[in-house]
């Protein structure tokens, strides 16, 4: 347990020894790692999200990221038809969609929050279903768009993705609890796998995307695509490398949250009803109403484009701006430029869900101060978010080797002990000893993490470096 670690490295200990160990920093422990202290900025969903969310919270008792995430992805996915998002660079525009990646181990409960956040548009699937049988009953055609009501994608492969888009009514979303395979890990072929993560990022730009087998030919075009995707913390290395198998092109236009696990913390009060909340009912009529708006008056009419107010547009440029200055060497995101690099695009993105979704009139409108100013909290978080998940992904690909270091260490040394390079490559673990490069990259992060200190002794010619080690280290080895 890490109360109190200070406490736990002085007991019994003189008061030079306990004077000496108060001056060192609380090593970073291994064991419930997570992304950044900032909280989920729930409140800037708007009224229906937010209380959406927070009646989640206490109903399913999930972390409130991972059910800020699942109302936003809903809200993504019923406001996404309604055209393109203007950006404040140029005449580009982007699509009104939303590709979110929630890290969060199995039981956190992701699945029961979808059966809440996705219950309107599964209302919606069902008129639309009854509604379609009924024009056919009566010979009138059918003048809904797409051969099918379905707009949820719930399986890994790809093809069955572009199968729901190609054939739905006009807006899809993707959702599934295992986020490597449906970037394509399952696929032998390399050459297949590449063209799954081309197509992703076409998809995420709102371009066209065809798929030619054997027995069918898919193609979809003008169908905006949410994701809503889960990822084991310990997949963190795999996806955030940069690999040639997952590219950081793809990968940074997912939105990432990693909040704190609710496992073990989850308690029933005795008088506390679970009865349906008003609040996720008012969600759930909301994202209906929505989609059927988004059917009659905007489906598949790719002109339009929500506009940026002029005040908008300000408060996108001081963000722009402020993060273009971070961007240079020693700023805080030069370690994640590719994702910062793209912030506004997200601010603008997300902004645009906030505004569409939150208003009552059923006609385009343009951002709003408000909606920019939303948005621009949002894509903040995201950056912590990113920049720590890329901070720790180490930490989890390493935890056995980094504990075993750890604990030959503290055996050959005691806490309080100094040592040298050397002694690794003659007695130090297997696996880490006759590897310099695994060695150093080990050492590395140890120092990093106030796991150890290095050190020079000596002067002039005798000088060498050795390591101190964090008498508080005990704390954080397994």
């Amino acid at each position: 347990m890490m109360v109190d670690a200070t406490r736990s490295a002085t007991e019994g200990k003189g008061s030079a020894e306990v004077e000496e160990a108060m001056k060192d920093p609380v090593p970073f422990p291994l064991a419930g790692l997570r992304a950044s202290s900032v909280e989920y900025p729930v409140d800037v969903l708007g009224r229906i999200g937010a209380e959406t969310a927070k009646a989640l919270h206490q109903q399913v008792q999930a972390p409130l990221a991972l059910c800020g995430q699942a109302v936003l992805a809903a809200m993504s996915t019923s406001v996404s038809s309604f055209g393109r998002v203007q950006s404040i660079m140029g005449g580009e525009t982007y699509p009104i969609s939303l590709y979110l990646l929630s890290i969060a181990f199995k039981g956190e409960r992701k699945s029961r929050l979808e059966e809440f956040t996705l219950d309107g548009v599964e209302d919606f699937q069902e008129e639309r279903t009854v509604a379609l049988m009924e024009q056919q009953k009566v010979g009138k055609g059918t003048p809904l768009s797409g051969r099918s009501s379905a707009i949820v994608a719930k399986r890994t492969d790809f093809e069955s993705l572009l199968a729901t888009m190609a054939q739905g009514p006009g807006s899809t979303l993707w959702t599934n609890d295992n986020a490597i395979d449906c970037f394509g890990r399952y696929i032998q072929s390399n050459e297949e796998q590449q063209a799954i993560v081309a197509a992703l990022i076409r998809l995420h730009r709102g371009k066209a995307v065809s798929l030619v087998s054997s027995d069918k030919c898919l193609r979809v075009s003008g169908v905006p695509l949410t994701a809503s995707l889960r990822l084991e913390p310990d997949l963190l290395y795999d996806v955030y490398s940069d690999s040639e198998f997952l590219p950081l092109e793809l990968i940074d236009r997912f939105l990432p949250c990693f909040p704190r696990t609710a496992i073990s913390m989850r308690v029933i009060k005795e008088d506390e009803t679970l009865d349906e909340n008003s609040h996720i009912k008012d969600f759930k009529d909301k994202i209906t109403k929505n989609l059927w708006r988004n059917l009659s008056l905007y489906m598949g009419k790719e002109e339009n484009v929500l506009k940026i107010s002029l005040e908008a547009k300000s408060v996108f440029a001081n963000f722009y701006n402020k993060i273009e200055e971070e961007l240079a060497r020693g700023g805080i995101y030069e370690q994640i430029s590719s994702f910062a690099d793209r912030s506004l695009e997200h601010a603008i993105r997300i902004s645009a869900v906030i505004e569409l979704f939150n208003c009552d009139h059923g006609k385009m409108s343009s951002i709003s101060v408000e909606s920019a100013k939303s948005g621009c909290r949002f894509a903040d978080y995201y950056l912590g978010e990113y920049l720590t998940i890329v901070n720790y992904r180490y930490a989890f690909l390493k935890s056995s080797e980094l504990n075993a270091l750890g604990n030959w260490m503290v055996e050959k040394h005691g806490p309080h002990g100094s040592w040298s390079v050397n002694e690794i490559a003659q007695s130090g673990p297997q696996g880490i000893r006759g590897n310099t490069k695994k060695r150093d990259e080990l050492l590395s992060w140890m120092d990093e993490h106030h796991w150890i200190k290095l050190e020079e002794t000596g002067n002039g010619r005798r000088k060498s470096k050795v390591y101190r080690i964090n008498p508080k280290i005990e704390n954080v080895l397994h």
